[in-house]
């Protein structure tokens, strides 16, 4: 199986004094497994750019992540077709990079963080060619320790 998925998460940060800076980092994607022992199907990964979040802003991250020859066992192979023909197929985004914070003139060291989104499904498409998905669920994990979750 070949594949190209692009992946984009947005953050706001409602904040009035404190901005955060990421560093460059790394993203993957894969299909989610069902729970029944066929697990998740890596589907590549991606350089993401690091950039600042300003105080009271939106920010997004967008990468797109390819896999080439994807082999495949028959049971989900056909799971994988019949999910993907119904827009239904479920994605797992985990993103790791560094971020810092920044209030006033007073700033942080870069910290480890890795961002896992789980659950996150096919958006459907409309005739003008946009396409937009329910929101997933993610948990934002400094020092590989979970701190909150972004529902």
């Amino acid at each position: 199986m070949d594949a190209t998925v692009g992946a984009r998460l947005v953050s706001w940060n409602p904040n009035e004094r404190v901005a955060f800076r990421y560093g460059d980092g790394e993203g993957r994607v894969a299909l989610a497994g069902d729970g029944d022992g066929d697990g998740d199907v890596a589907l590549g990964w991606a350089p993401v750019r690091g950039f600042a979040h300003a105080p009271r802003s939106v920010a997004a991250v967008a990468f797109v992540a390819t896999a080439r020859g994807v082999v495949l066992d028959d049971a989900v192979a056909a799971r994988v077709r019949d999910r993907y023909r119904r827009r239904q197929q479920r994605f797992r985004v985990v993103v790791d990079a560094h971020v810092g914070v920044r209030v006033g003139a007073l700033r942080t060291g870069m910290v480890p963080l890795r961002l896992l989104c789980d659950d996150g499904v096919m958006a459907a498409g409309s005739p003008d060619g946009t396409a937009a998905g329910p929101m997933s669920k993610c948990q934002v994990l400094l020092f590989r320790v979970r701190w909150f979750s972004l529902n």
